[in-house]
């Protein structure tokens, strides 16, 4: 079928009229464009069908640069230029305000975007297969467990793709056969941190340790990790410190996060920092605000704040970011003006208004599914005088500021969009509410 893209939808993929009348979604197709497509899943108002040919190509259209665009499930928009994929993301968290949030003319600024959109990620999750030729490491298909296999990924550092192929070709020689995932992370100052992760104790590591500290000069250090029996993700088990230097540091805004292998860090570093600087920028703090960081994590918004606030409380559900949080303050020098809380966000919330606490700024980053709405009817109670949300979803963004201002007590100011998973599906923003 013939299918005539006017528009770019959730996922960056072309939206366009199929000859019956229904909406058509179609990946890797952009507005402008005239695409043969074939259907797939079907219902009574919508389709989504898989691109054929391009009959009338766009002009923003490129030729992508990465050999597995398209297989590969981790880039979206490589068949687009980058100014085109900033206009598209920019519009996305226009439509999601306007259609899920009520607000008929949101203020949605123009995304900040990275200057050299490029290995910019200092964290990688490679997937490994045990094949009859041998081992692959790669990235999985999109909305599929089969693996494409890479030889380099132009997202991650370069020493992280010298320690895939390395790792590749140790296992090809010794075989590891419970190995299921390689993750790497390089730091400010380009060292690397390699864990290896498997679901039992890895035989022969050593020998691995032997080449990635000879043939990689960046190598830090080396980790084991024995996961857990029904792993939810890459590191969701034990770590065992193998060989180098256990001590791993990074720096964002000026302040120093000691990192272990399973620690929160933003794999955007550049990016990060601009979307905290924006964050800090719509709190607005004059020095002597409280502060109070839902969702806090290891405490990166939290300390960057702290800086500049009177007093900043995280509250945060898991024990190991919670620690990771108060030895990043102790580590900045900021323990006496940052405390951390451990808790369920709605409740530890709660329990400070009932403590009496006054939030003069009220941060929220919660994960993609948004915010409780007993968090929100916390946050109401709480009364601070603006909410800062710093969203990776604009679907639950817009919910959730439907949330805030449906009672006319705070009203949607703005969103700033960042660019920090460039050519990526994802989104991230700061939006800021105001009490009226």
């Amino acid at each position: 079928m013939t299918v005539e893209i006017h528009g770019v939808g959730a996922g960056l993929c072309g939206v366009g009229r199929a000859p019956d009348g229904r909406v058509a979604f179609v990946p890797g197709a952009l507005p402008g464009e005239r695409v043969e497509a074939e259907p797939q899943k079907q219902s009574e108002r919508f389709l989504h069908a898989r691109l054929i040919e391009v009959l009338s190509p766009a002009s923003e259209r490129t030729i992508p640069p990465c050999g597995a665009f398209g297989r590969c499930g981790g880039c979206a928009a490589q068949h687009m230029n980058y100014d085109a994929t900033l206009r598209h993301k920019r519009q996305i968290v226009v439509d999601a305000l306007q259609r899920i949030g009520g607000i008929a003319a949101p203020d949605v600024r123009p995304v900040i975007g990275m200057e050299a959109p490029w290995r910019y990620r200092n964290k990688a999750e490679y997937h490994i297969r045990r094949t009859a030729d041998g081992y692959e490491i790669g990235a999985l298909e999109a909305e599929s467990h089969a693996l494409v296999p890479l030889d380099d990924c132009l997202l991650q550092h370069p020493a992280s793709i010298r320690a895939m192929r390395e790792v590749r070709a140790w296992l090809n020689e010794d075989g590891a056969p419970d190995v299921q995932y390689l993750v790497t992370r390089v730091n400010t100052d380009g060292r690397l941190m390699t864990i290896l992760c498997g679901s039992g104790r890895i035989n022969r590591i050593d020998a691995l340790a032997d080449r990635l500290f000879a043939n990689i000069p960046e190598m830090h250090a080396l980790y084991a990790c024995e996961l857990a029996r029904r792993p939810a993700h890459a590191l969701d088990g034990t770590c065992r410190f193998v060989r180098g230097e256990d001590s791993f540091y990074d720096e964002l805004l000026g302040l120093r996060f000691k990192l272990s292998p399973q620690s929160f860090f933003q794999v955007n570093r550049t990016q990060a920092e601009h979307l905290y600087e924006q964050a800090i920028a719509a709190a607005n703090l004059t020095g002597n605000e409280t502060v109070i960081d839902a969702y806090c994590g290891a405490g990166t918004i939290s300390l960057a704040m702290a800086k500049s606030a009177g007093r900043v409380i995280g509250l945060e559900i898991h024990p190991a970011a919670v620690r990771d949080a108060r030895e990043n303050a102790q580590l900045n020098g900021l323990s006496d003006k940052a405390e951390f809380i451990e808790g369920d966000a709605k409740a530890a919330l709660a329990d400070l208004v009932k403590q009496g606490v006054h939030a003069d700024v009220l941060i929220v980053d919660p994960p993609r599914k948004g915010v409780d709405p007993a968090l929100i009817g916390a946050a109401l109670r709480a009364n601070p005088s603006r909410v800062v949300y710093v969203s990776c979803n604009p679907a639950t963004l817009a919910r959730d500021v439907k949330g805030f201002v449906q009672d006319g007590r705070y009203r949607f100011e703005y969103a700033q969009p960042v660019d920090l998973f460039c050519w990526t599906e994802h989104i991230e923003c700061v939006a800021l509410l105001s009490r009226t």
